[in-house]
């Protein structure tokens, strides 16, 4: 059985790194973390190093890599970040399955890096663990919902501040606050002063709500002559092993919704218990069939390691996917011929599952605002849809459309056609461009998710007035959906996506009193989905 154990494994003794990893699999841990000079609190270990322990990995073994070129405050400057961003992509060939980093400035998130780090991890389909920098962060409640926006697995802490030298026990009251607002969206992993004595009263966090929560330990299964102790190993494997005792003993079901911009999984058992959530890359059939079905895998095998069960579970689930692009025919039809390695998938819209969702089976209507744009309804298990066409041809008030007109808008400030504003010298600042050609080099093949991740600028400049253009033009595209919903006997509609708590506010409260707040998520609407079609409601 495998369980929530993460060993800190040192790299700078390549003989002893095999035997390591042999132990530390062996002896009940599930994941490593590979790091170098450990007396500077962990670099990036070498080429070598990461592939002794790929090689010495069991097949199903996660293997997650330090990115930490150098020892200092986690600071990160441009030089340092391309370092970084090629150690990323070294690891990633070298058959690593996650990258560990951290990137702070003046005690803040260094959001710009951090969202370029994760962005670059997640094109190599690496899960992130964002490390105890984090204890850095004074503002830690922000740092972590933005964590889990951008898709990082996990958030390495001890609760109390960096280099403060307080043991982890002194401070776990905060340990339970934090893992209670992290709420199940993110894996809290608990390092720095873990112990075999005080394992066992660290994990009582853990079992309270099926929490995600992990131990992560160094210096405490290390004997002096560099070689892991096994009985160490084995004593915290058995502390922590026992809450997983009933993961396999039931049927799985799995709800994937798949966006524009990434694929979100909901792992539960016959009864409905919450066994993890994950979040990988890109999902649109109508956009990649290929990438979408690599998306797919990707995040099942994520959540099968989040819920310590072995990637050959994958056979046992049951799982329904709700799809962008699954309402053009031609996709929908190559994507129905997938071998996939499910025990059963069905496959419908992601308008199905988020109507399913926000309304259970009662009817009601949903207007998704993510990296696209679709609305629709369902009444007597009839799903009809709106829009979801495309950037090219729709989706307007969608992340990609702001993103799409706000560079619209930066070539015509940059031909002198338009006024400069605070909002288009961010954008400039961001992508590094001076001039129309610039911005028609980057933008002219751009895909809507990379558009779409220009949004949060916007919102971010309310009182710009490009910002306002697009804001108010979007909420009145929003208005017409819902006035054509609510003419169609749909009273209850329910904004779900990215966008939709930012924008609800431009709406008129004319418009705000036909929302209605979704019941549960797109995810578990799809179990809903996967449970009733595998007859089991």
């Amino acid at each position: 059985m495998r369980n929530n154990l993460e060993i800190c494994l040192s790299a700078d003794e390549l003989d002893k790194l095999a035997s390591n990893i042999h132990i530390a699999f062996t002896c009940g841990a599930s994941r490593v973390e590979l790091c170098s000079a450990m007396h500077l609190d962990g670099l990036t270990p070498s080429i070598a190093a990461i592939k002794v322990a790929r090689e010495n990995m069991p097949h199903d073994g996660d293997l997650l890599v330090m990115i930490r070129p150098i020892s200092n405050l986690f600071e990160v400057d441009r030089a340092l970040l391309s370092t970084m961003l090629e150690q990323i992509e070294s690891a990633a060939k070298l058959g690593a399955t996650g990258v560990v980093f951290g990137a702070i400035s003046h005690g803040k998130l260094d959001i710009k890096t951090t969202r370029t780090l994760v962005k670059h991890a997640q094109k190599y389909h690496l899960s992130v663990t964002f490390h105890r920098a984090f204890d850095c962060i004074e503002n830690w409640q922000d740092a972590l919902n933005l964590f889990i926006e951008l898709g990082i697995s996990r958030v390495l802490t001890n609760g109390t501040k960096w280099l403060s030298n307080t043991s982890v026990i002194q401070n776990i009251q905060h340990l339970k606050t934090l893992i209670n607002f992290a709420d199940n969206r993110i894996e809290v992993v608990i390092g720095g002063g873990v112990t075999c004595s005080n394992a066992a009263k660290l994990w009582q966090i853990a079992t309270h709500n099926n929490n995600q929560v992990s131990l992560h330990v160094h210096s405490a299964v290390y004997k002096q002559d560099g070689y892991l102790d096994p009985l160490a190993v084995r004593t915290l494997a058995e502390i922590i092993g026992k809450r997983m005792n009933d993961n396999t003993s039931t049927a799985l079901f799995l709800g994937i919704d798949g966006g524009g911009t990434k694929c979100k999984v909901r792992l539960e058992n016959a009864q409905g218990k919450l066994l993890a959530e994950a979040i990988s890359g890109p999902a649109n059939i109508a956009t990649s069939i290929e990438v979408a079905q690599k998306s797919i895998i990707a995040a099942t095998h994520t959540v099968l390691s989040k819920a310590n069960l072995p990637t050959t579970a994958i056979s046992s689930i049951v799982a329904c996917a709700g799809l962008a692009g699954a309402n053009i025919k031609s996709a929908m039809l190559v994507m129905r011929d997938w071998q996939h390695p499910f025990a059963e998938l069905s496959l419908t819209t992601d308008i199905d599952i988020a109507c399913q969702g926000a309304h259970f089976n009662e009817p009601g209507a949903v207007i998704i605002l993510g990296t696209g744009f679709c609305a629709g309804a369902k009444k007597s298990n009839k799903c009809i849809d709106f829009g979801g066409y495309g950037l090219l041809l729709s989706d307007g008030a969608s992340g990609g459309w702001l993103g799409l007109n706000l560079f619209r808008y930066a070539l015509e400030v940059t031909d002198g056609l338009l006024p400069i504003s605070p909002l288009i010298n961010a954008l400039l600042a961001q992508i590094n461009c001076t001039s129309s050609s610039d911005i028609t080099q980057i933008a002219l093949k751009a895909k809507p998710a990379y558009f779409a991740s220009f949004a949060p600028l916007v919102f971010s400049m309310p009182d710009d007035p490009y910002a306002k253009s697009l804001l108010q033009y979007a909420a009145k595209f929003i208005t017409r959906y819902v006035d054509h919903l609510v003419s169609m006997g749909y009273p209850r509609v329910s904004l779900i996506g990215g966008t939709a708590v930012k924008i609800t506010p431009w709406l008129t409260a004319q418009t705000q009193q036909y929302l209605s707040k979704a019941k549960s998520t797109p995810e578990q609407g799809a179990i809903q989905l996967a449970k009733h079609n595998h007859k089991i409601l």
